[in-house]
């Protein structure tokens, strides 16, 4: 699996050549939409005299002890913001993945095709009722992973308030250290869960055209066994997240990880789509057809670009391999 990790992080750098520029560009663009719902929200608190935090305790040289505004006008102004910010990032986040999954095939999206799903209504609300379903989704899985953890450290920690003593401080003690390990584990779980929804972005912003609900069913079928093998990549880009601390770095670290987790998704997709009898019904969609000889022939690549993943895999893998990256045609 490693040698499947280190082909597609370089193909990913191969791909992205020439992108790099439009790509620094749309982390900039989200970025600055996301700081200017924020300074909106903290304008609009400051003339309409709407605090963020109430110093209860009457301690105004320590913020620390200060409490949450909870108050009406507070909740109202926060719960707006957070609605604009989700229905304006929400589509724009799904046209990244699609934007990236453009890069993947080898063609040269622009900029502004980042705002493909503000294209039309259709497309708006499609992105918007995948990220309802999918948020659903992990809700569920987050209480179903952190409810048992959760209530161990819960009751240790009513043990310890009752000051217990003895043999119940010891089991007090013991349940929130083996509430704290489940809570870990389960943590892990739930980021490898996750992963089964992974593709449905990268799915509705296709030539396929699925609906929101079929994007995810189709995920969730064409990530089975692949769940930490994704997590597994992913967790493997964390020194270049480190990098970001220092601001500058993210600016080459998130166009590369994306890209690479693009190219991930378009060979998930791919090896889904041959291995699946996709045409039962009108269930699903035969995600083949995504990939016919015009797109093919529509690649900007050479194959002297790419590395030979033919000599890294076996034959099962070969049938699945990174056919996103073709010859081109004169």
């Amino acid at each position: 699996m490693s040698g499947l990790y280190r082909t597609i992080k370089q193909n990913s750098k191969l791909a992205m050549k020439g992108n790099w520029g439009k790509a620094t560009a749309i982390v900039l663009i989200l970025t600055g939409i996301a700081l200017f719902f924020r300074t909106i929200e903290y304008i609009i608190a400051l003339a309409a005299n709407i605090p963020t935090f109430l110093d209860v305790a009457g301690t105004s040289l320590n913020f620390l002890d200060d409490q949450i505004n909870i108050q009406i006008p507070s909740i109202i102004l926060t719960a707006s913001i957070t609605l604009l910010t989700f229905l304006t990032l929400i589509p724009l986040g799904v046209g990244l993945c699609r934007w990236f999954y453009l890069i993947a095939e080898g063609k040269k999206p622009e900029v502004l095709d980042l705002f493909y799903f503000f294209s039309s209504v259709k497309l708006f609300f499609r992105s918007i009722w995948l990220a309802v379903q999918i948020g659903v989704c992990m809700l569920l899985w987050t209480v179903l992973f952190l409810l048992p953890s959760s209530a161990l450290i819960t009751i240790g920690s009513i043990s310890l308030h009752r000051n217990a003593v003895g043999t119940g401080r010891l089991l007090a003690y013991g349940s929130i250290v083996l509430g704290t390990i489940i809570a870990f584990f389960a943590a892990v779980m739930l980021l490898a869960v996750s992963n089964r929804y992974l593709l449905a972005p990268y799915l509705i912003g296709g030539e396929s055209k699925l609906s929101a609900y079929r994007a995810v069913k189709t995920s969730i079928r064409y990530m089975h066994g692949s769940c930490f093998s994704m997590l597994w990549f992913q967790i493997s880009f964390v020194l270049w997240f480190a990098l970001c601390i220092f601001v500058l770095p993210a600016l080459y670290v998130l166009p590369y990880f994306c890209s690479a987790q693009a190219i991930y998704a378009k060979y998930l997709i791919v090896s889904g789509g041959r291995e699946y009898d996709l045409g039962r019904g009108d269930e699903w969609v035969d995600m083949t057809q995504e990939f016919n000889q015009e797109d093919r022939q529509a690649s900007n690549y050479s194959e002297s670009e790419f590395e030979d993943i033919t000599r890294e895999f076996d034959t099962g893998e070969l049938e699945a391999s990174l056919e996103q990256f073709p010859p081109a045609t004169e």
